[in-house]
């Protein structure tokens, strides 16, 4: 059984050279992406999972990670977080209010399917940065724009770097939102899928989905 899967997917934008690392994580194929700099030494993540291969590549790569941007807070985007966290103490975490409370209580994140604590963290407020509409911030020197895309969760957050796009479970161009949880909204899903999709042609954007593009 193949536990994860690492390989490269290098995006450059003309002036940014943004590069961007895909790891396929062991639950349910869920997608961490690594956003390097050929000239920065810091490093983050969109979403994580499989601490190995992340370490890994940063060791190879000489990078030091700074900072995590999580789209949402279910158990299969946030795992290896806390060990993340004990490897490496300053980091920043960034998501939207809900996610932040998602990710101490274990029926919000639905880590209550598994039977250990490692998905219900305690993030330090001088840590947080708080992904919302119109509040923008800066990551290796690159503008990111967060959309709030609720439907599959309520706390599910869009971001945009250059001209890739990092969607979570709020849109994969081969299979529809998935709606079945408790907090999941049908008709959001469908407007902010409508919503993304729109944005992703007319600006003509990369899309890295939280899942593997079969």
């Amino acid at each position: 059984m193949r536990l994860f899967a690492i390989y490269l997917n290098v995006f450059k934008d003309f002036m940014s050279e943004l590069k961007i690392t895909t790891i396929e994580n062991e639950i349910l194929q869920s997608c961490t992406y690594i956003l390097t700099k050929e000239d920065e030494l810091g490093a983050y993540l969109i979403d994580c999972g499989n601490v190995a291969p992340i370490k890994s590549f940063l060791k190879k790569m000489g990078k030091d990670l700074r900072g995590i941007l999580l789209t949402h807070c279910h158990y299969d985007h946030i795992y290896g977080l806390k060990e993340l966290l004990y490897s490496y103490p300053d980091l920043r975490i960034f998501a939207s209010e809900a996610t932040f409370r998602g990710l101490e209580d274990d029926n919000l994140n639905m880590s209550y399917l598994y039977s250990d604590d490692e998905y219900i963290v305690e993030i330090d407020e001088e840590q947080k940065v708080i992904a919302r509409e119109n509040n923008c911030f800066t990551v290796l020197n690159e503008m990111v724009e967060c959309i709030p895309t609720p439907g599959h969760d309520v706390d599910c957050m869009t971001y945009v770097i250059c001209s890739a796009i990092f969607t979570g479970d709020s849109y994969n161009p081969n299979s529809p939102v998935f709606t079945k949880w408790h907090n999941s909204d049908v008709d959001m899903a469908e407007k902010n899928e409508i919503l993304l999709k729109e944005v992703i042609d007319s600006r003509h954007l990369s899309v890295y989905p939280g899942h593997r593009i079969d």
